[in-house]
């Protein structure tokens, strides 16, 4: 696998970790849990793939944010800093 397909696996991967983030706020979060270990079994750094994917899954959603209301993606750090401070 490039690369470049790499990194998209790694977004994927990203994208169904929210979205069982999503699905398990009321339970213990076993579903998001075993997203995030997904591909262990593969032999691949399924850890690490996903802390990139979800790098980069977040570097898209501040652009998506700084596109749809205008506050830099710098500002929207901030601003989270600021609350988990």
């Amino acid at each position: 696998m490039d690369n470049a397909d790499s990194k998209t696996e790694a977004v994927r991967r990203a994208i169904s970790i929210m979205t069982a983030w999503l699905e398990s706020e009321d339970d213990d979060g076993d579903l998001m849990i075993e997203q995030i270990l997904a591909g262990a079994d593969d032999g691949e750094d399924a850890e690490g793939a996903s802390v990139m994917g979800l790098v980069s899954l977040c570097g898209h959603l501040l652009i998506k944010r700084e596109r749809e209301v205008e506050i830099t993606p710098a500002d929207t750090l901030k601003e989270l800093a600021l609350k988990y401070q």
